[in-house]
């Protein structure tokens, strides 16, 4: 359940490898939209909105931007300065779903990187950013500390903010990746999932699956095919939960058994 421009919304994604889907309901005004796509990195979800804006005669939103004075609404929003723009590039988790961006500098502006997604970001203030396609909206605003980024915050219409951790990049020692070995556990699934260590790549071995390569994303944090995987470590330091998500399901937790 949300909203979309003040109106209720009851939506869902699907997918699977090589396909996502995505249902977008307005119960009040009896409209569906449906989008089908048979490509992994589609995104249905900013093609369903719009769609829905074209049904219900919206018009498409103002690019969000700071008013510079009152009454100057197209006065352009001065932009961060450039010292500002070298400290904020690197690895952020959206730790709400597992997706790790990587922000990056580009021309006029910033990118924003995921493995199945790539976003242009515009500057529209001096501690804020929007996106220039027209089929996805959302806002980038920070905050900075004396080392770089003390606050990121994603913020999409319809579904507010949250906030971006800062992650440092895979950790390049095989002893490290070694710790992540082991068996894990979901009582709520009632499954177990190996980790498994060769050389210098770790696998996962599922039911059903067989060996799966995991591909490093930042310090402790993995994907395979469709699935994004996240150790948290405990006081000490020891690897003790393992935290997968999907599309659809996020955080599943699978506590260490040996």
């Amino acid at each position: 359940h949300g909203t979309h421009r003040g109106r209720a919304t009851i939506s869902h994604s699907g997918g699977d490898a090589g396909f996502r889907s995505y249902l977008l309901r307005f119960p009040k005004e009896q409209i569906d939209v449906v989008v089908l796509s048979n490509r992994a990195d589609f995104p249905t979800r900013g093609v369903a909105l719009r769609l829905a804006d074209i049904v219900l005669g919206e018009d498409a939103p103002p690019p969000l931007r700071q008013e510079t004075e009152v009454g100057a609404p197209d006065t352009e929003p001065a932009g961060p300065a450039p010292k500002t723009l070298q400290r904020l590039p690197g690895l952020y988790l959206d730790a709400e779903n597992g997706i790790c961006w990587k922000l990056q500098r580009a021309a006029g502006g910033l990118q924003l990187l995921s493995e199945s997604q790539a976003h242009r970001l515009a500057a529209a203030g001096a501690e804020r950013f929007v996106t220039i396609s027209p089929d996805v909206h959302f806002e980038l605003a920070f905050s900075l500390g004396s080392n770089g980024p003390e606050k990121l915050r994603l913020i999409e219409p319809g579904r507010g903010e949250r906030p971006l951790l800062s992650v440092p990049p895979p950790h390049p020692l095989r002893e490290r990746l070694g710790e992540l070995a082991g068996t894990y556990h979901s009582d709520e699934l009632d499954v177990t999932y190996e980790i498994e260590q060769r050389d210098s790549d770790l696998y996962l071995r599922r039911p059903k699956y067989g060996l799966e390569p995991l591909q490093p994303r930042f310090e402790d944090g993995f994907t395979t095919g469709w699935m994004r995987l996240r150790f948290l470590r405990d006081d000490d330091g020891h690897p003790d939960q393992l935290l997968v998500s999907t599309g659809r399901v996020w955080n599943l937790c699978f506590e260490r058994k040996d």
